[in-house]
């Protein structure tokens, strides 16, 4: 398979294994050891270099399920935009899950066809970073995240991060 087809699937299906393997091309690509510490290195530089303040941002895996990992929302929404706008990035976007079409998107509650995004979910975390067209034409990055979801709360706390989501699907400044 390509790196193409492989991005792809590992957005997709939100394979950690997949995303794991990328930290580690990263690493090598960048001259770092193939290694936890190499990859989340190399990834955090590769980050920097497209002009994204990376400052506070922990990273110990390329998967997303450390719980030491530490990302804001700010910096996954600027990459959800830079994606948008930079044909080199593009392939990111276009790999992202669609809203009620597949994916990790595929059973949300969001609006179907209006939403490119990844889900993250951890034991007291959900979140949602991507893309959506507003009611009135305008293209906007956006991440949402519920930190400190009480344990067997993940559900609800997606529900609240989907209605967020419509509310920005149905926005339009015209009222």
């Amino acid at each position: 398979a390509t790196l193409r087809d492989l991005l792809d699937l590992a957005m997709v299906e939100s394979s950690n294994t997949l995303t794991e393997m990328f930290g580690r091309l990263v690493a090598i690509a960048r001259g770092q050891e193939p290694t936890f510490e190499g990859a989340t290195t190399a990834v955090l530089e590769g980050v920097a270099s497209l002009g994204v303040n990376v400052s506070g941002t922990v990273l110990t895996d390329t998967s997303g399920l450390s719980l030491a990992n530490r990302i804001s929302p700010r910096l996954l929404a600027e990459l959800a935009a830079l994606s948008a706008s930079d044909p080199a990035l593009r392939p990111l976007l276009i790999a992202l899950p669609v809203s009620g079409l597949d994916g990790t998107l595929l059973e949300r509650d969001i609006e179907p066809g209006m939403v490119r995004a990844k889900t993250g979910t951890l034991l007291r975390v959900v979140s949602l970073a991507g893309v959506t067209t507003t009611a009135d034409g305008r293209l906007v990055a956006f991440s949402v995240m519920a930190d400190g979801v009480p344990a067997g709360g993940a559900y609800l706390a997606r529900l609240h991060v989907d209605e967020w989501v419509n509310s920005l699907v149905t926005y339009s400044a015209a009222g």
